[in-house]
C-alpha cells in the first residue's frame, strides 16, 4: 500500500507539474496572439501610409504632365502667332 501511495503521489507531482508547464504554454501563446496583433496592426498602418504616398506621388505625377501638356500648347500657340506676323510682313512679289 506504501507504494501504491509513492506511486500515486508522483503521478500528482507529474500531473501538477504538467498543468503548471500548461498554463505557462497558454501564457506564451496570448503572448504570441497579442504581438502578433500589434505587427498587424502596424502592416495595416504602413500599407495605408504606403498607399497615400503613391497616391500623393501619382497625383503629382498627372499634375505635372497636365503642366507640361498646356505649357507645349501656350508654346505651340506662340510660335504659330509668330509665323502668322512673319508670313503677314512677308511681301510676295507680284509677278511681272
Amino acid at each position: 500500500m506504501a507504494e501504491s501511495n509513492n506511486m500515486l503521489s508522483l503521478q500528482d507531482s507529474e500531473l501538477n507539474s504538467v498543468r503548471a508547464e500548461v498554463a505557462e504554454l497558454r501564457k506564451k501563446v496570448s503572448n504570441l496572439k497579442s504581438n502578433l496583433s500589434i505587427a498587424e496592426t502596424v502592416v495595416l498602418e504602413v500599407e495605408k501610409r504606403h498607399s497615400l504616398k503613391l497616391a500623393i506621388v501619382y497625383s503629382k505625377v498627372n499634375a505635372n504632365a497636365q503642366d507640361d501638356i498646356e505649357l507645349e500648347a501656350e508654346e505651340e500657340i506662340m510660335l504659330e502667332d509668330s509665323i502668322s506676323k512673319v508670313l503677314d510682313n512677308f511681301e510676295v512679289p507680284h509677278s511681272m
